[in-house]
């Protein structure tokens, strides 16, 4: 997470070649962040507007909402700041799609191994993030 989507997309720190830009994006998707897109968009927005009411996660608001709350408020929900994303097929194919490919990785896991290989394998992978 640290280095896609917040060092690579959202501050543009460093640049990769794509295909190693795309698969560590793609990890974040399997870790359950949601798409490239919506998570840059919050993080440029907090960035732009720090501890303001405008900011997604502002501890403003209180402790609960700085750290859990912003997530469950669907007017935070951005997406203008992210062209840069938008442009790219790939992200926006992640942003119509991040649920889904969790949940292969699950079936993938339970056919595997059944429900001990979903189980550790759904835990070891939050676990990293």
């Amino acid at each position: 997470m640290t280095l896609s989507y917040h060092r690579n997309l959202a501050h543009r720190s460093f640049t990769l070649p794509k295909w190693l830009e795309y698969s560590f994006a793609y990890c974040g998707v399997l870790l359950l962040q949601g798409s490239p897109i919506e998570w840059v968009s919050t993080h440029r927005y907090h960035h732009q507007f720090s501890d303001t009411g405008k900011d997604p996660h502002s501890p403003i608001k209180g402790f609960w909402h700085s750290h859990m709350g912003w997530i469950f408020d669907s007017s935070y929900r951005f997406g203008q700041n992210v062209e840069d994303l938008k442009q790219q097929l790939f992200y926006r194919f992640l942003s119509h799609s991040n649920l889904l490919h969790s949940v292969h990785l699950g079936g993938l896991l339970y056919a595997a191994g059944g429900f001990s290989f979903l189980v550790w394998g759904m835990v070891r992978l939050l676990t990293y993030w």
